[in-house]
C-alpha cells in the first residue's frame, strides 16, 4: 500500500516535471502511467480489508463461544495455603 502510493507519487512528480510531455495530454499520460501503481494500491487495500474481515470473524467467533449458554464454566481450584511451618529447619544453604 505504502510502496504503491510512494512510487506512484514519485512517478507523477517525475511526469509533471517532464517538459517533453504536451500540456494538453498531460492528464492522460499521467493517468495511464499511474494505473499500475493504483492497481497495486487497490490490491494492498483488498488485502487489508481481508485481514480486517478475518479479525472480525475471529473476534465474533470467540465472543459467541464465550457467551454461549451451554458452555462450561472453567473453575480454577484454590492453591494450597502458604505457610512457613512446613519448611524443614534442617535445610541449610552454603
Amino acid at each position: 500500500l505504502v510502496v504503491g502510493l510512494g512510487a506512484g507519487g514519485w512517478s507523477q512528480g517525475h511526469l509533471l516535471n517532464n517538459e517533453t510531455v504536451e500540456t494538453g495530454s498531460l492528464f492522460g499520460v499521467i493517468a495511464k502511467e499511474l494505473s499500475v501503481w493504483l492497481t497495486l494500491q487497490s490490491i494492498g487495500l483488498a488485502l487489508l480489508l481481508l485481514g480486517h474481515v478475518a479479525f472480525l470473524i475471529n473476534f465474533g467467533w470467540q465472543t459467541w463461544a464465550m457467551a454461549a449458554k451451554n458452555s462450561k464454566v472453567v473453575a480454577f481450584r484454590n492453591p494450597p495455603a502458604l505457610s512457613l511451618t512446613k519448611v524443614s529447619v534442617t535445610e541449610s544453604h552454603a
